[in-house]
């Protein structure tokens, strides 16, 4: 048969043939493969101490630590029974070579004689930096005293407990002269706002035992000249005297312990500008 009379199906059966061949010849080279390594892993016996793996891994005993240590699953059984414990079996250094070792500092450039011996170096700060001084009330020989009364509804009364969350909660701090306090700054601190005190005498709150006891109102009082700006001093009073009213159950009455009208409290802000203006003339001279 001449190749130009070849169909294409003749082409495909010949593809065909020459594929399966190609196929079993593939076949015959990977058994014969496998057998050589067959053989190649049956000449290490089992019990022989210089293992193929040991001979690999004996490089790994030339690192600084000694090498890291393969484990087998043979080994891990036998890890409690087999391998002493290192830390027991090493002896305890010698002490005239603890003496020897000096420790090496914690900072470039600094040696264990930098260290200090004691904290005396403390006393040489500032007090005022370390815890200054509360802020106090004026002591000024005549101030100006600006008052509002909340007094309770109830003929039992305010309740201490409640009177102190009430008033922590409006950023009152107990302070100077054992009454509570609003700062010009949170948390207690910059010059004092204005003043709460107890209606009940001798007008002082013992902080230690506000759950003890009941009183009849709070005094609010605003002590001039102390905060920085004056009439915004007197405005937050007169709100967190309110506040308190709400909170309470209670009214917010005057210095005579009558209600206040509009009238009452624009007298108050004219006589805050008055003081300030004097006090501004006395600065100017």
């Amino acid at each position: 048969m001449e190749l130009a009379q070849l169909t294409i199906r003749d082409w495909m059966v010949i593809a065909g043939v020459l594929l399966i061949f190609a196929v079993l010849l593939d076949a015959y080279r990977r058994v014969r493969n496998e057998r050589r390594a067959n053989m190649r892993m049956k000449l290490v016996q089992p019990g022989d101490k210089a293992s193929a793996r040991d001979v690999n891994l004996a490089w790994l005993k030339e690192l600084p630590n000694g090498g890291a240590r393969v484990v087998s699953r043979h080994d891990q059984s036998q890890t409690a029974i087999d391998i002493p414990d290192e830390a027991e079996s090493e002896a305890p250094p010698e002490p005239a070579a603890l003496e020897r070792v000096e420790p090496e500092p914690l900072v470039t450039g600094m040696s264990a004689s930098d260290e200090p011996e004691n904290i005396d170096w403390l006393d040489a700060l500032d007090a005022g930096d370390i815890s200054p001084e509360p802020p106090r009330l004026p002591r000024t020989l005549d101030p100006e005293v600006f008052m509002l009364n909340v007094v309770a509804r109830s003929p039992s009364g305010f309740k201490g407990e409640d009177v102190l969350h009430i008033l922590l909660a409006c950023d009152l701090r107990f302070g100077d002269m054992s009454f509570f306090h609003r700062h010009e700054q949170e948390a207690g601190r910059g010059p004092i706002q204005f003043s709460v005190a107890n209606m009940m005498q001798p007008g002082v709150f013992d902080i230690d035992n506000m759950t003890d006891f009941t009183t009849s109102g709070l005094v609010f009082f605003l002590t001039l000249p102390g905060p920085e700006d004056m009439m915004q001093a007197f405005d937050y009073m007169m709100e967190t005297a309110q506040a308190v009213a709400r909170n309470l159950k209670g009214d917010v009455l005057d210095e005579s312990r009558s209600v206040i009208t509009k009238q009452t409290l624009e007298h108050s802000r004219q006589q805050i500008r008055d003081l300030e203006r004097r006090m501004l003339a006395q600065a100017v001279r």
